[in-house]
């Protein structure tokens, strides 16, 4: 998570670029944001080598994602692969959130994703210096990369 690196790196980093993305606070994990769709996320854990995996491509589709487009689908079906369970449920842990805080930030948002959100995490998920909005599921950088990139190019003049 983009906002544990930045605590971390501060130094090196001159801006934050949330792409669709949950926004825990200091001491909360994704579950803790997104309990439902964890819970769904939870029921297809498997155990590999010791390390608790979830987002089996048997147990889920790119269509979670938001991606509908047949090629796009078949494209992405390829290349699924298991995701650490502890990727959502390791709890941020922030040395200096004040000075994370003040990194100015970026949240390019999909309509699909705010409209699941709580008012709470919509809040943070439209906080920052640019706030923006594309109507497409959570893997807009497949959906609409012609989009991403021009945000993305945007804030590079910035």
């Amino acid at each position: 998570m983009i906002t544990g690196v930045a605590d971390r790196a501060r130094d090196r980093i001159r801006r934050l670029v949330y792409l669709d993305a949950a926004h825990p606070q200091n001491g909360q994990s994704l579950v803790d944001n997104a309990p439902v769709q964890m819970a769904f996320t939870r029921s297809g854990l498997r155990v590999v080598d010791g390390v608790e995996l979830v987002l089996w491509p048997d147990t889920i589709r790119p269509q979670f994602f938001g991606i509908t487009n047949p090629a796009d689908v078949d494209w992405v079906a390829a290349r699924l692969t298991p995701h650490p369970w502890k990727c959502f449920s390791q709890k941020l842990v922030l040395q200096d959130e004040a000075a994370v805080r003040r990194i100015p930030r970026t949240n390019i948002n999909c309509t699909e994703s705010l409209a699941r959100s709580s008012e709470e995490a919509r809040k943070r998920q439209q906080d920052g210096e640019h706030a923006w909005e594309i109507d497409t599921g959570h893997d807009l950088m497949i959906t609409e990369p012609e989009a991403v990139a021009k945000m993305l190019f945007a804030l590079a003049s910035v």
